[in-house]
């Protein structure tokens, strides 16, 4: 009975495919590829997003938030509704991305503090990025901020590790003190 069950997912996916494409070929409604990967993107999103609130899959929220955030940014790209600059313009977005999905997973999983490092070290780097490709910074000043501001990632690495070194050993004495 299972084996029959786990049979029907690919059957449909096969069976859609087919449709599509034959849809597709009498012509009735055009599939092209640059209008349908960012659909996917956003199908595989919801996906994940189902998987975290109805199954209680807390670690989804990346990959969901991930694939959701680049089907909207390609679907606001392929349409034009924002600058109609090229990839090679947008890749900070990428980081932005990126480091929104760190976040997500965060708000997911609050006990997991290491989550939001790389998140805000991707969301710096991006919003630095894309204001140096948008012509908002001159070079100089980029270059003034990371030289002067560096040491300001490692002081919120080392906040973040002593936080959770605290938080590892606050369980251990409260049982040694019990002990006692």
């Amino acid at each position: 009975m299972k084996d029959s069950k786990k049979s029907i997912v690919p059957g449909a996916i096969l069976i859609l495919i087919g449709v599509l494409i034959i849809i597709h070929k009498m012509d009735i409604f055009n599939f092209y590829w640059r209008n349908l990967y960012p659909v996917i993107f956003l199908a595989l999103g919801a996906w994940f997003f189902f998987n975290v609130f109805l199954r209680k899959q807390r670690g989804q929220a990346f990959p969901g938030t991930l694939f959701l955030l680049l089907g909207i940014f390609f679907i606001l790209r392929n349409y034009s509704l924002f600058y109609p600059y090229y990839i090679d313009e947008f890749w900070p977005v990428f980081l932005i991305i990126f480091g929104l999905a760190f976040v997500v997973q965060f708000l997911f999983r609050p006990d997991d503090w290491g989550l939001l490092i790389p998140g805000f070290i991707f969301l710096l780097l991006g919003f630095v990025f894309l204001a140096r490709t948008m012509g908002w910074f001159l070079p100089y000043q980029i270059e003034y901020i990371v030289e002067t501001y560096w040491p300001v990632l490692l002081i919120l690495i080392g906040i973040a590790i002593i936080f959770s070194g605290l938080k590892k050993k606050q369980p251990e004495s409260i049982e040694s003190e019990k002990g006692e």
